[in-house]
């Protein structure tokens, strides 16, 4: 009798819903935050492989999910082995973040939420490309400074109107949707028009 037995695989690609993250308090990179809306992609490595192999697995799926990925390893990555995993995800451009054994234990003396704890411990370990030129649509996680001109706007509001004026890519549309984000809040009574 022959049985054509397929080999056990030694990752597994999962979906992970998760709250929704705002904010650089939640998350220093938007791809992981806002942009993430809560949808992750979650690759979980059984047995340890090398770096290069688990790069070409996150490569492989990142283009078909357009979700930002999570890789959870179930074993300990030494420093050097860290290290070199970062190096390859920066010099090709891959972004995502890992967590194993280590982080794992360190996590579960975490008191608040695992999850941006976590996001915040693996991002220093990431590649991440969060500027953006050409677009206006500023994730908030990238949102820094600028505190008096949203004061000043948001306290004129109602009294007159104000005119913001300024070169080109100055930042005014960033800075106009800013004190729309901080301002429109319904569910506080507050309403921009």
């Amino acid at each position: 009798m022959n049985l054509n037995r397929r080999p056990l695989r030694k990752h597994s690609i999962l979906t992970l819903p998760a709250p929704q993250l705002k904010g650089r308090s939640q998350s220093p990179l938007p791809q992981f935050g806002s942009v993430a809306q809560g949808k992750y992609r979650l690759i979980i490595f059984r047995d340890r492989i090398t770096e290069e192999d688990q790069l070409e697995i996150i490569k492989a799926l990142i283009p078909i999910t357009n979700r930002p990925v999570l890789v959870f390893n179930f074993f300990y990555l030494n420093h050097k082995n860290r290290l070199s995993l970062a190096k390859l995800s920066r010099k090709s451009k891959t972004t995502f973040l890992q967590l194993d054994e280590a982080m794992l234990i360190f996590l579960t003396s975490v008191k608040e939420s695992k999850l941006p704890s976590f996001i915040k411990l693996a991002a220093s370990f990431a590649f991440a490309e969060p500027y953006q030129t050409a677009s206006s649509n500023l994730p908030e996680e990238m949102f820094y400074g600028r505190g008096s001109q949203i004061r000043k706007l948001v306290d004129k509001i109602g009294d007159f109107s104000c005119l913001i004026y300024g070169g080109r890519q100055l930042g005014k549309t960033v800075l106009q949707r800013e004190v729309e984000r901080i301002f429109n809040q319904p569910t506080k009574g507050m309403r921009s028009t």
